[in-house]
């Protein structure tokens, strides 16, 4: 699946004028840090078009904590990605730059890692709340 979703970006950027695709190149195997970066994007937004179905039937802060689950687990799909491509970044012009700005990605990426685990435990309170609620009612 990730496959194929790399493989229709890059013929995307191929066929798309290189500017409004927002990457600078993939010119003669040369990768830009836009287009790595912009895959493990793809794949996170990809994984998070789930949560809309998967946690549609929830309400409350149960949909919330589902909602946050998936956000979660999209920056995780995000990262390892931009960790795996990495290597990549020895075929950019500026391997170095592209280093760089992909670890500073996955530096803004951990931090909200870090803020969505904080709403994760607010949102699960909430529904051990909103449990206790209904057990009192019955």
């Amino acid at each position: 699946m990730k496959k194929i979703i790399l493989e229709n970006y890059l013929a995307k950027i191929q066929n798309d004028n290189l500017q409004e695709a927002g990457a600078l190149a993939i010119l003669g195997g040369v990768y830009s840090t836009a287009m790595i970066m912009k895959y493990g994007a793809e794949l996170a937004k990809e994984y998070l078009t789930k949560a809309g179905k998967e946690c549609s039937m929830l309400s409350g802060a149960s949909k919330n904590l589902c909602i946050v689950d998936f956000k979660l687990r999209a920056l995780d799909i995000e990262i390892s990605t931009l960790k795996k491509e990495k290597h990549r970044c020895a075929k950019a012009r500026k391997p170095d730059e592209c280093h760089f700005k992909i670890d500073q990605k996955i530096l803004t990426i951990n931090k909200k890692y870090r803020d969505l685990t904080n709403h994760k435990s607010i949102f699960a309170q909430k529904v051990k709340e909103e449990q206790n609620k209904k057990n009192k009612v019955m």
